[in-house]
């Protein structure tokens, strides 16, 4: 499904231009299965959803704007989280941030 609907191919490019291997991007196949309208199960932080799986804080933090659905296990238009899009360039800031504080990622 990732590499037919061009998402493999778009998120290799970002990762790929934020030197970040391009094998990161099966942490979207693994979050989702490629899925930008997964909505995960409830978390002490909420809902994880897109196909990234963004908490709300994180996507926040990464400038996704946040729906009003945040609280429900639900699709929600307005939330950019459900964009793959908007959330493909945020998500390799995640991984660069998780490897810098554990010290294996490039800065």
């Amino acid at each position: 499904m990732g590499e037919e609907r061009g998402y493999v191919r778009r998120i290799v490019e970002e990762l790929e231009a934020q030197n970040l291997p391009h094998q990161f991007f099966y942490l979207a196949m693994q979050e989702s299965d490629f899925n930008a309208h997964a909505v995960g199960p409830a978390t002490r932080y909420g809902y994880a959803k897109g196909m990234w799986q963004f908490i709300p804080g994180t996507g926040d933090d990464y400038g996704l704007t946040i729906g009003p659905r945040k609280g429900s296990p639900v699709y929600d238009p307005a939330d950019e989280r459900f964009q793959w899009e908007r959330a493909t360039p945020a998500a390799p800031g995640v991984v660069s941030a998780a490897g810098r504080s554990r010290g294996s990622a490039p800065a």
